[in-house]
């Protein structure tokens, strides 16, 4: 497979420079066992570089806005039961240019969350020692070119995970993509099927 090849990029390039602004918010519960955090940014990027659908440069005239938000809750409800929980939204486009003025920034997708979710056995228990952990990712359509014609899909992922831990030992297994989802990345690649992940840990 031939990529294409980026056009060199002008020695005269001036500096992109941006103006950012950001704040947020962090909560917690008085027994400690619900945390989150959310913040709200707005950046705005000056002189940005506009690259062509064929992957060429086409000029530095750009006024490029990311604003959006970010959400994250950890939370332990029972004693070896850990919750992660995530959520963001970004709003990336070229809002002044001679190009794709009003079109989102390639490779970008707009909403993105996950979550992991993890239980290890107590003492007392048959089965101590032992935990298990599930989880998932959904990742937005973004563009591929600058006209916002081409789309990678968006797509959900499912991950688990089994593990022994003994003193300073841990012993663990993870699939990941159990659903064998096919899937892109943003810049457009196929990325990997089901597969499983063997590891062992030792902690001084």
């Amino acid at each position: 497979l031939k990529m294409p090849h980026m056009r060199a990029l002008p020695k005269n390039l001036d500096p992109e420079h941006a103006t950012q602004y950001e704040g947020g918010v962090k909560l917690n519960t008085a027994d400690g066992k619900i945390n989150a955090t959310a913040s709200y940014y707005h950046i705005n990027v000056h002189n940005a570089v506009l690259i062509d659908n064929q992957n060429f440069f086409l000029s530095q005239d750009g006024e490029q806005v990311s604003k959006g938000v970010d959400v994250e809750v950890i939370a332990n409800p029972l004693p070896g039961l850990n919750i992660m929980a995530g959520y963001a939204y970004n709003d990336n486009r070229y809002v002044r240019a001679s190009s794709f003025e009003g079109k989102y920034a390639t490779g970008i997708p707009q909403h993105v969350s996950n979550f992991w979710v993890s239980y290890k056995f107590q003492p007392g228990s048959a089965l101590k020692n032992i935990g298990l952990a599930v989880g998932g990712n959904f990742v937005d359509d973004s563009f591929r070119d600058g006209e916002n014609t081409s789309i990678n899909p968006s797509y959900n992922l499912f991950n688990g995970s089994l593990f022994y831990e003994l003193n300073k030992w841990r012993l663990g297994l993870k699939m990941n993509n159990l659903a064998d989802t096919r899937y892109y990345s943003n810049g457009g690649l196929l990325q990997n099927p089901r597969h499983t992940v063997a590891n062992v840990s030792f902690n001084f």
